[in-house]
């Protein structure tokens, strides 16, 4: 069943990507141009650049974007041409084997039934059609968090090889975006709640997680280091996120979201001013005051920040204006809140879901927010809305409901 949901799901999204054309290629967000344009500079130049970016510099090396997303589609791009096309097939692959791996967490989570639905509902899903055909980083974080979640609910995970794969593919996770550092708080709830050992053999457990991750990352900390003289694990624009979501000039953003005039952050010429005395290539320096300033509005202005975190929880789970979002995050919604209610009977199972959930939402509390940003959870909520919807259809149906 895995390889059928895997094999229809990548007929979804290669039809998706015909039917697209290269129309979006034309009409491409500033994210998606600045990730396109590094993985051709990678192939043509060899060097991680992008002109949509700092430094603005052709023959300077940047730090803005992490790097995964762009090395994984130069990877594409070396061996079948700089071309939009084949990113879009790359990506459509991953997402197909999302697909498959929704199908096997439902499984554990629920049984086979449940997998099936889920993993079947979510091959036409819209905003994961559309991670297909834009190069964002949103396409791995989908396939990786879902990824590690099958590792922690995996019988076997105790064994050194699943927790050595484990490991990697956490530091995957966070070279392809820092905010997935927010899968550590499963990580400890699953390292200390499911290992076996002592709490000191579980903790050497996840240490060694830890470690193989830092192994991972670290060989881009250190070009980091090099590029910058700045100690940067991942990417260099935490703290300018961090300000753009905690500034006087956020309520522009988050209106303009609200009203749909806008799908993307476009920051305003009023936030550039605090930094005119900063040289342009001075990224420590931006860094530092970017949390300098972040930190003292909210200190100053504490409740406008609670009024923005929680508009920007709003927007993280609200749909883009289109309607083909609209239609569709709606029912998903409903379904998985009724799922995630009927699944609290068997609290302790679910617990990694819930918390990823409740994590997740510190990343649009404390920086900016996107409803795009909800797009690693997207395949739990599906789980969940499948769930949901069966025992409904049971309850009209007249049904014992069970729960296993």
């Amino acid at each position: 069943m895995f390889w059928l949901i895997v094999g229809l799901a990548f007929g979804v999204r290669v039809a998706a990507i015909l039917l697209a054309g290269d129309v979006l290629e034309r009409n491409l967000s500033l994210d998606a141009m600045s990730y396109h344009a590094i993985a051709h500079n990678l192939v043509e130049h060899q060097i991680f650049n992008s002109p949509f970016d700092p430094p603005y510099r052709p023959d300077q090396p940047g730090t803005f974007r992490p790097p995964l997303t762009p090395f994984f589609l130069a990877a594409i791009y070396a061996i079948a041409g700089v071309n939009l096309l084949w990113g879009q097939i790359g990506l459509a692959v991953i997402s197909a084997f999302t697909c498959g791996l929704t199908y096997r967490l439902g499984a554990k989570l629920f049984e086979p039934t449940i997998g099936i639905l889920a993993g079947v509902l979510i091959c036409g899903y819209p905003l994961l059609l559309l991670f297909v055909l834009l190069p964002l980083t949103e396409g791995l974080s989908i396939f990786l968090t879902l990824a590690l979640m099958n590792l922690f609910y995996d019988e076997q995970a105790d064994r050194m090889r699943h927790i050595l794969l484990i490991g990697v593919v956490f530091g995957l996770l966070l070279l392809n975006k820092a905010a997935n550092i927010v899968v550590v708080s499963c990580l400890l709830v699953w390292g200390f709640g499911r290992l076996s050992g002592s709490y000191v053999i579980q903790g050497m457990k996840i240490g060694f997680i830890a470690i193989t991750a830092a192994v991972i990352i670290l060989p881009w900390t250190l070009r980091n280091l090099t590029v910058t003289g700045t100690c940067i694990p991942i990417n260099s624009n935490g703290g300018w996120t961090f300000y753009l979501g905690n500034n006087p000039h956020t309520e522009k953003n988050l209106t303009a979201l609200e009203r749909g005039a806008s799908n993307g952050w476009i920051p305003s010429q009023e936030v550039y001013l605090p930094f005119q005395d900063l040289k342009f290539g001075d990224t420590r320096g931006y860094e530092a005051r970017s949390i300098q300033l972040g930190w003292q509005f909210i200190k100053q202005h504490p409740g406008t920040f609670l009024n923005f975190a929680l508009r920007k929880l709003k927007i993280f789970w609200s749909p883009y204006q289109h309607v083909l979002d609209k239609i569709t995050w709606y029912p998903l919604a409903i379904f998985s809140l009724i799922g995630l209610g009927y699944a609290l009977v068997q609290w302790r199972h679910h617990l990694l879901i819930y918390i990823l959930l409740l994590s997740s939402m510190s990343i649009p509390i404390m920086f900016t927010s996107m409803p795009r940003f909800r797009a690693p959870l997207i395949p739990f909520l599906m789980i969940y809305a499948a769930f949901g919807g069966v025992q409904i259809w049971k309850a009209i149906r007249g049904q014992e409901l069970r729960i296993e």
